[in-house]
């Protein structure tokens, strides 16, 4: 089973509002195998991105953990949600999200916000979530209703999920690897920015030729009444009485 995200649609929604600056958080990086054997950082987490051009809010917002094949739900207990604090993601900067972690491997960074979800090394599913509350569901053997998915603002699924965005899951990972976005992502946001300046000018443009068209139709306007009025006093003129 997979996730669409309606791309055509969401450009097309884009292009109608050039020049509209947004937020846009996502999940650059997740990684399942710290404290492991052969890990180099002593902790799992996530990395979320804030590839818009506001900064983006994080309150009432969660990152919920499934296992890639399971029955349990994102988020169905406490091992498996991190609720987010009310804090912001400026633009174009990332939040990184400590989880549950081993004896192996070195420090992980400073986190920003912390929990307990201990994640697969090589497969699962991670989605940053609309809700302070669990999902509900697992988009495999309990399929995510459309309410739910509007709740999921992005979904990584690696190795075997059965749950994931595009038409195959991220590559299974390892110890020493996560699934990681961040090339996809910047360049994702360079051709965004690059699609919004064509957006831009191409409203420029078809503004400019409205108010082409709409000069013309005045002076036509206009002309037709001059005519409409030179032809009035004509007729004036020839029903008069000569003297």
């Amino acid at each position: 089973m997979n996730r669409t995200t309606g791309g055509l649609l969401s450009a097309l929604l884009l292009c109608g509002a050039a020049g509209t600056a947004h937020a846009d958080i996502v999940i650059s990086q997740a990684y399942g195998g710290g404290g492991n054997s052969g890990a180099p950082l002593n902790a799992d987490f996530v990395e979320l991105f804030n590839s818009g051009d506001l900064p983006a809010p994080l309150g009432g917002k969660s990152v919920q953990y499934a296992s890639a094949t399971g029955t349990g739900n994102f988020g169905a207990g406490a091992g498996q949600i991190v609720v987010l604090p009310d804090v912001e993601i400026p633009a174009g900067g990332y939040y990184l999200v400590g989880l549950a972690g081993g004896a192996n491997g070195g420090p992980l960074p400073t986190p920003d916000a912390s929990g307990t979800i201990n994640m697969s090394g090589s497969a699962g599913k991670v989605v940053l979530a609309d809700t302070p509350t669990s999902l509900g569901c697992n988009g495999g053997n309990n399929a995510c209703s459309p309410a739910q998915q509007a709740l999921i603002l992005d979904l990584v699924g690696f190795g075997n999920a059965n749950f994931f965005e595009g038409s195959a899951p991220a590559p299974a990972t390892s110890n020493s690897t996560d699934p990681a976005r961040r090339r996809w992502l910047h360049r994702h946001q360079r051709q965004r920015r690059g699609f919004r300046d064509r957006c831009a000018r191409a409203t420029q443009q078809r503004e400019h030729s409205q108010r082409l068209q709409w000069r013309r139709h005045a002076v036509h306007q206009h002309r037709r009444r001059q005519a409409a009025r030179r032809a009035t006093a004509a007729r004036r003129r020839s029903s008069s009485p000569s003297r």
